[in-house]
């Protein structure tokens, strides 16, 4: 399973947040991913507990890719 990645900068400029979307479109180019990181800021919706806008400007967008390793499973 993949995930899209999308971590942004808060409103303090100091921490990274990060928006994960899981089984997301392996084909986006890097275009449409920065128009859907501003999209995402432009909705100023995503506030922390201090009050600050957690989505302030994009820093970076990634794929990420878990696999799994079965050891063991108890029936």
């Amino acid at each position: 399973m993949k995930q899209l990645d999308l971590a942004f900068t808060d409103e303090s400029g100091k921490s990274k947040t990060h928006f994960r979307l899981d089984d997301a479109n392996e084909a986006l180019t890097a275009t449409t991913v920065a128009e859907l990181m501003q999209k995402l800021i432009a909705l100023e919706i995503f506030i922390n507990k201090k009050g600050q806008k957690m989505f302030v400007a994009p820093v970076t967008a990634r794929y990420i890719e878990t696999h799994e390793t079965p050891i063991f499973t108890a029936e």
